[in-house]
């Protein structure tokens, strides 16, 4: 997939996930997962202070990794 994307957009990507979804998400069993989980984790990251942009950016991420996960 890096081939794929700008070196930019890898770079930021890269950060998002190592910055804000493995520390809150990374401990839970992918089985265990609900959507629950990943809307507390939204909701969280906006009262931290981000803004909805940059949540957003998360969730885009974090969609294609669930769905790679899926297939």
């Amino acid at each position: 997939m890096r081939g794929s994307i700008r070196q930019s957009t890898y770079d930021r990507d890269t950060y998002l996930v190592e910055n804000h979804v493995k520390p809150a998400l990374g401990k839970i069993r992918l089985k265990n997962l609900s959507s629950a989980h990943v809307q507390g984790f939204y909701r969280d990251r906006l009262d931290s202070g981000l803004s909805a942009s940059t949540v957003h950016k998360i969730h885009t991420v974090l969609h294609k990794a669930l769905a790679r996960a899926v297939a």
